[in-house]
């Protein structure tokens, strides 16, 4: 980690955060305030490093006199101001707009000691963690007895009331006993679609309620739904559920 400093304001910003990976050479820039606190530069790095790589750091302070004790970053901080220069050496107050591109630049590009780019050995390392991961995981395979929860997709299923935000909605009902591999136990034989989906429909209202939204009262019936106990009812708007199953009526 290391900053370059001296540059004339760009959007706001006169300061360049470098930090670069010790392993892979991925090199990361920020433009931040020459204002800037222990606790603003630890914030950056959270929000964006600490994220994407999950990497720790360790403090080794270096002065001017010996670069030596941080070299790498040094290299870097001379190859991105070499990149500027060239950029933006007519406009030298638009450097800010180069920041992005710098960092692709440098990551794409062979290194030396790498004998790669930075970002083939970021992904390279990545493949590996992920072979190591997979020797710890083994195919899972249920038997008859076992409780199973059933995914369903949030953007093709047909089998429950839509909700208004799908990418939050739930994949997982259940538990179900499977009586044979690829079924499910149910009370009655469970209704499939033409794609092999379990098909969940409305049951029974269990209770009403009318809340206020946008100043407007909103009709909510708590929806009892076929193939799934009690406790997964949930609470629905009277006008959705009419639009989606009509041969159901929850209005009083």
């Amino acid at each position: 980690m290391d900053f370059i400093e001296g540059l004339p304001k760009s959007g706001g910003s006169d300061v360049i955060l470098v930090i670069v990976d010790r392993f892979t050479k991925v090199a990361h820039f920020f433009a931040i305030s020459n204002h800037y606190a222990a606790n603003g530069v630890a914030q950056v790095f959270f929000d964006n490093i600490y994220k994407l790589h999950r990497v720790g750091t360790q403090l080794h302070l270096s002065t001017s006199y010996h670069p030596q004790t941080d070299g790498q970053t040094e290299r870097v901080n001379r190859c991105l101001e070499t990149y500027l220069r060239c950029l933006c050496f007519q406009q030298p107050r638009k450097w800010k707009r180069c920041l992005t591109a710098a960092e692709w630049w440098y990551n794409t590009n062979h290194h030396t000691a790498l004998k790669m780019s930075p970002f083939q050995a970021l992904y390279r390392a990545q493949n590996l963690m992920k072979q190591y991961a997979d020797r710890n995981r083994s195919e899972r395979s249920f038997e008859v007895g076992d409780l199973v929860y059933l995914k369903l997709q949030p953007y093709r299923q047909t089998s429950i009331a839509l909700r208004r935000n799908l990418k939050l909605s739930s994949k997982y009902y259940g538990p179900y006993k499977p009586s044979a591999k690829g079924a499910v136990v149910h009370s009655q034989p469970p209704t499939l679609t033409e794609e092999g989906e379990v098909q969940i429909a409305p049951a029974a209202v269990l209770a009403r309620r009318t809340l206020q939204r946008h100043g407007r009262d909103v009709e909510q019936a708590l929806i009892q739904w076929k193939n799934l106990d009690t406790a997964d009812a949930t609470w629905e708007d009277g006008s959705a559920m009419q639009a989606q199953f009509l041969e159901f009526g929850v209005q009083s």
